[in-house]
């Protein structure tokens, strides 16, 4: 029978109820005074091992981060709990255990310290220390952080990521502003190991199980995330802090748009911005803030140590510029990008067994099938989705290669009108093709629900200009 532990909020004595008493009013036997039993699971008052919940600080994806005062010590700690949905779910059980080991294993001045987990009342709780401060969402919220203090957060953020890589090949995938606090002393702390990834471990079998899996925030996820890209080192973190450079200077991530696929096509094709020009940024902050997010890896900062470096020896050069291409420009190739994305996002969703499950459920009048036809009909619907997701897969990387064709070919071209002319032609045609490529892929279920949302493109009618205006 499941209890519930607390304190009398009268006289602090340890109390214990059942299930049945939740909610009702008991008398506590050390003060014989009235109190009213905790209807929830987590409220204030709870106890959990030693430690008591006095207040929710904190709500994410896995669970829940309450202020919590460990005894006999006294000590204040923010306990991360799991929801109790996930508690049954052996993929969000190996999740948050592999934060706690990646938690435990690290000891640095810049990366919060956990140092105790366990289980009571099978609710699952790791403890780690309280910082007592803002979060850097928070601090952006209140107007632009001058380049000095940005380059400190960013200054800090390396110095413990290149120790969590150095000695554990650790990335964390998923560094942004809700991330990183900033205590009252100044200190910047980065939180949530939930999906950092730990290179020496050959046990990452798990991270990988559904098709087209994807770790990471759309805004601030490296093109090679976002792409399913499987050689991601150190440098998809760095990328990424980069974008929480730019936020910290400007109040808001280079790029930006109404659904999270299209952030993610401009993270893969959109020019990179010069902080220097649109926000008179000093060129050497602009200059570091450009090579953090260059799309290609190898033109990044290649480790922790060389950004840190960099940071100390700053430099004004900055990377040659692509031309410009105009905002409407610009909206028809990231737009090429989104129907695939799409895609690529939905056969993940249909590739999941649970979902397909779901999907798949049999009308009342035909219930009774027995168990060995209704495993062998989701194993069908699990094929089929798989195999989906591998053809979609070469459907990218076609649509890939032939955009940045489309982009090297377009540098030729001279004038603003001629360039968005040849990009509103062939990239027209690419998006066609692309229909054409996915509805034989697709059932005609799916393509007709595709179409529902993603309209294919009209007919590209307007005549190639003759005049050249200037950039």
């Amino acid at each position: 029978m499941s209890s519930l532990k607390f304190k009398c909020p009268h006289c602090g004595q340890k109390l214990e109820a059942d299930v049945e008493m939740f909610g009702n009013i008991k008398t506590c036997p050390a003060c014989n005074r009235k109190l009213l039993v905790p209807d929830s699971r987590l409220c204030p008052g709870i106890q959990l091992g030693n430690f008591t919940l006095q207040r929710r600080i904190g709500i994410g994806g896995m669970g829940e981060v309450w202020l919590a005062e460990q005894q006999p010590m006294g000590r204040r700690a923010a306990l991360k709990i799991m929801r109790e949905k996930l508690n049954e779910d052996s993929y969000f059980q190996k999740r948050f255990m592999r934060e706690i080991k990646n938690s435990g294993q690290l000891n640095h001045p810049n990366i919060a310290t956990a140092y105790l987990a366990g289980t009571d009342n099978n609710i699952q709780y790791m403890a780690m220390e309280y910082i007592e401060g803002d979060t850097l969402e928070e601090r952006i919220k209140k107007g632009p952080l001058k380049e000095g203090e940005a380059i400190k957060v960013v200054s800090d953020i390396a110095s413990g990521l290149d120790y969590a890589w150095t000695n554990f090949k650790m990335i964390h995938r998923d560094i942004k502003p809700s991330n990183i606090m900033i205590s009252n002393g100044g200190t910047v702390k980065l939180l949530d190991l939930g999906i950092a990834r730990n290179l020496l471990e050959s046990n990452q079998t798990f991270l990988t199980t559904c098709a087209g899996e994807i770790f990471g925030t759309p805004h601030y996820m490296s093109p090679e995330q976002a792409q399913n890209g499987k050689d991601i080192d150190c440098r998809a973190d760095i990328y990424s802090l980069g974008i929480v450079l730019h936020e910290m200077l400007t109040t808001k991530p280079p790029f930006d748009a109404d659904s999270p696929v299209e952030v993610v096509a401009q993270h893969i094709f959109a020019p990179r911005p010069d902080l220097h020009l649109s926000h008179n940024i000093s060129k050497q902050t602009a200059a570091l803030a450009r090579k953090m997010i260059e799309q290609d890896p190898d033109k990044r900062f290649k480790s922790w140590k060389e950004l840190i470096d960099g940071i100390s020896n700053p430099t004004e050069e900055i990377a040659p510029k692509h031309f410009r291409l105009n905002l409407k420009t610009f909206i028809i190739i990231a737009l090429s990008a989104l129907i695939l994305l799409v895609l690529a996002v939905m056969l993940f969703f249909k590739g999941k067994p649970e979902m397909i499950t779901k999907e798949k459920t049999v009308p009342a009048q035909t219930s009774k099938l027995d168990e060995k036809e209704k495993v062998t009909s989701t194993r069908k619907s699990i094929d089929l989705s798989q195999a989906q997701a591998e053809a979609a897969k070469k459907i990218l990387n076609q649509m890939y290669k032939k955009i940045d064709q489309v982009h090297q070919k377009a540098t030729q071209e001279k004038g603003g009108r001629q360039r968005k002319f040849y990009f509103m032609r062939e990239i027209n045609q690419i998006r066609k093709d692309a229909y054409n490529e996915l509805k034989k892929v697709m059932t005609p279920e799916q393509y007709e629900d595709f179409l529902k949302k993603h309209p294919p493109p009209r007919n590209f009618q307007q005549e190639r200009p003759q005049d050249e205006e200037k950039n």
